[in-house]
C-alpha cells in the first residue's frame, strides 16, 4: 500500500522519536486521514524490527477498534483481535 507523502513522515518521525528514548508519539490529523493505516504501518515496522512484540489499541467505540484491527491484519499478515 502506498503511503500519503504525511503518513511516511509521520512513521519515520515516531520511529527516529521511538529509538532516541521517546516511547510515546500522538499523531493527530482529521476524520478519514488515514491515521489507522499510518498507525498500522508503523506497528509493522516496529513489529518486524523487534522494538515491540505487543500493539494496544485504546478506541472511542468497537466500530474503530475493528478497524484498527483489520488494518494491522492487512498491513502486518498477522491475526489481531479486537474486543
Amino acid at each position: 500500500m502506498k503511503l500519503r507523502v504525511w503518513q511516511s513522515k509521520c512513521i519515520n518521525l515516531a520511529f527516529n522519536k521511538y529509538l532516541n528514548g521517546q516511547k510515546h508519539f500522538l499523531a493527530l490529523a482529521t476524520p478519514g486521514a488515514g491515521k489507522t493505516v499510518m498507525a498500522s504501518e508503523l506497528a509493522n515496522q516496529m513489529l518486524v524490527n523487534k522494538h515491540i512484540d505487543l500493539v494496544i489499541c485504546f478506541a472511542p467505540a468497537s466500530i474503530v477498534a475493528n478497524d484498527f484491527c483489520d488494518s494491522l491484519q492487512l498491513i502486518t499478515k498477522e491475526r489481531f483481535e479486537s474486543l
